[in-house]
């Protein structure tokens, strides 16, 4: 990892500009998928130790224009959730 992170420093030079002349801070994640991690996460969920900070809710029908558009419906900080109809 420790030669990778400033290969990605250089690679992601554009978006630290923009970042910063938006006022804001870019930073690149590395993520691994962990099961158990997930399902931790999933309980505390549950029993509302962990509370996600949801920005708006996008129904599936309108996934795509919602990708082309990030900022069109946005409403504030937190993530955007994608909303399948039950059948």
């Amino acid at each position: 990892m420790t030669l990778l992170k400033p290969i990605f420093h250089f690679l992601s030079r554009k978006e630290r500009a923009s970042a910063r002349k938006a006022g804001v801070t870019y930073k690149f994640l590395f993520m691994r998928a962990d099961g158990a991690q997930l399902t931790r996460i999933a309980e505390a969920v549950d029993v509302a130790q962990l509370k996600p900070i949801v920005g708006n809710v996008v129904p599936f029908d309108e996934l795509v224009n919602a990708l082309n558009n990030p900022s069109e419906k946005k409403t504030g900080p937190g993530k955007t959730v994608i909303e399948i109809a039950a059948q």
